[in-house]
Parts: C-alpha cells; structure tokens; sequence
C-alpha cells in the first residue's frame, strides 16, 4: 500500500482540475488501509515487549503506542491532501512531505519485523533499532510541520499576489449581447433577429430588438413566412409576447405553427420523458393567449383540442393544471 501510495502521488501530478480532485479520493482511501492494518501490528509488538524501554504499565505502553501511530497517521491525510491540493510548492516543502507519508510508516515496519522475528533482532541490536525508529519518527513530525507551514505560506502569497494583481473586468452577458446585436444589419433576415427578442435575454437586449423587429415595414409577411419555417417557435413567441396588433392574414400561420406545437409536445411525451406536474403551462396558456386574438379570423379548436388531449392522455399525473383548466374553459366557450 506505501508503494501504490506513491505511485497515485506520482500519476496524479498529471491531472488538473476536476479529474485531479477526483483522483486525490484515492488518498483517503489508501490511508486507512495502510495505517490500520500497521497499527494491529504494533499494537501485536507491543504485547510481545517491543516497547517495554517506554516504561510504565503494558497499558500506558499501549495507549503511547496508539496515540503516536494514530497522531501520524493523521497528519499523513493532512499532508497528503495539502501536497494534492498544493500548486507551484518548491521542491524543499514538497520532498519534505515525502517523509511524513512514506518514512515514519516504512520505518514503523522495520521495527515491527523486527521486534517480531529474533533472526532480524539478533543481527540488529535495540539500540540501533529505537534509535531509527525515534529518529524518523522526529524527522516526520519535523518535516511534516514544515511542509505544512510552507503549504499554507504559499497559498498566502498567491491570495495577496492575485489580489494586487490589476486586472480588466471580463463584460458581462448583457454587453456580450448587445454588442453581438450591434453588429447585426437592420435589414438582416427575421430569423437572425428573433433570438435576440427571446424572453431569456437580457432586458436591454430584448426591447432593442423587439422595437427594431416592429420597424419592419413587411413585419406581416416575415412572421407569416417564419411561423411556416424553421424557426416557428421563436416566431410564436414574438407574436404572443410582442406583437401588438392581430393581422387577419397571420391568423393561419398561427394556427398551424400551434399544430406543430402540438406535435412537438406529443412527440416528448410519446419520448418516455417524464413530465413534471407544470410542465407545458407556458404551451398552453400560449396557445389559448394567440386562440384568444385571432380566433374570428380562423379555425383554433384543432390545435387546442389536441393540446388538451395530449395533456389529458398522460393519466399518471397532473400536467399543467392552470393551462388545462384555460383550455378547457375556451373550449367550452367554441364548441
């Protein structure tokens, strides 16, 4: 585990952002599975007498024993995710690092083996074996502590270095928008200026290019082309939203582009989409806000009928409860 450890370290530096986030999972993971299964094993040297030089009891032995590994292991997370989340470190701090994580738990096993096999303690004695252990034990609280400091130090800077930093202010979507509809000709194609009197726009955006859209002396004849195209739906929306008069001759259009409406909503249902009990309130109330306008010019009970059916078919739920009760009220009223 100390070994896969260091090898995720090492891959992991090739990663940024969210990926590099998603990899660094991998430490808290590793961790554990690496400190506990060390622990059972001091814990089993210390009931064989590995730290009887501690003095004391057997149980303030083992109390000693679990608050240091416990401690260490701890800061090996800390450390670990301050060299994960650590950007541009010098290589001091960042080698620094290497001993909390990888020294004191190698130097640990060293000492385990061992007290645990007489071959390994007859060839090394007891005094050169605590002497290590201690030695790296200090060393990795040193060196941890350091890392750390140097981790938080940097991040410091970097805080009061970018906010020294002059910087232009990026344009919001407002200007992006309007500077964007700046650069379109007056006597562009309908379907070019229809986007920019969408309801999701900026305000600003909107009203300049609904108040230029009015200008068109064939407004009429452009919507009524644009209903029957590709981009019906946008021009629905303008006539609801925008359009002031009703002209006779868009009656038709609007009502067959409601038609498509209708389609399409079938088309999402029949889709297994999974509606929410609101959904299609704005087709709805669209389709009996345009039926309302230009009904003594045309026929708009074949659109709104099959709107309701639609609607009425999906008997699992409710589905736009205020836009069903607007149709069903026309409805009764045009029989």
């Amino acid at each position: 585990m100390t070994w896969l450890l260091a090898a995720v370290i090492g891959s992991n530096r090739q990663l940024s952002g969210p990926d590099k986030a998603g990899a660094a999972i991998v430490y808290f993971m590793l961790t554990p599975l690496r400190w506990l299964p060390l622990g059972f094993g001091l814990l089993a040297a210390t009931g064989a007498g590995a730290f009887a030089w501690i003095g004391g009891t057997s149980g303030l032995q083992y109390a000693a024993v679990v608050l240091v590994h416990a401690g260490f292991g701890a800061g090996s997370v800390v450390v670990l995710a301050a060299l994960a989340g650590a950007r541009d470190l010098p290589a001091a701090p960042r080698a620094a690092m290497v001993v909390l994580p990888f020294v004191v738990p190698l130097a640990e096993i060293a000492y385990v083996a061992w007290a645990m096999n007489p071959g390994i303690a007859a060839a090394i004695g007891a005094g050169a074996m605590i002497a290590l252990l201690l030695a790296a034990l200090a060393l990795g609280a040193a060196t941890g502590l350091a890392a750390w400091a140097a981790v938080r130090n940097g991040r410091r800077r970097t805080r009061v270095a970018a906010a020294d930093r002059p910087s232009a202010p990026a344009p919001d979507h407002e200007s992006i928008r309007l500077a964007a509809l700046g650069e379109l000709a007056v006597d562009a194609p309908l379907e070019a200026w229809l986007p920019f009197a969408d309801e999701e726009e900026p305000i600003h955006v909107r009203a300049w290019a609904r108040a230029e859209i009015g200008q068109r002396a064939a407004l009429a004849d452009e919507l009524a082309a644009t209903l029957a195209g590709a981009e019906w739906a946008r021009a629905l929306d303008f006539v609801q939203r925008s359009l002031d008069s009703a002209p006779a001759g868009l009656a038709a259009p609007v009502r067959d582009a409601l038609l498509r409406r209708a389609e399409a909503v079938r088309a999402r249902v029949a889709a297994f989409e999974t509606p929410f009990p609101r959904q299609y309130e704005a087709e709805l109330g669209q389709a009996v806000d345009l039926a309302e306008r230009f009904a003594a010019a045309a026929d708009f009970r074949p659109p709104l009928r099959a709107l309701r059916d639609i609607v009425a078919g999906v008997t699992d739920r409710t589905l736009a409860p205020l836009g069903r009760a607007r149709l069903d009220d026309w409805l009764n009223r045009n029989p």
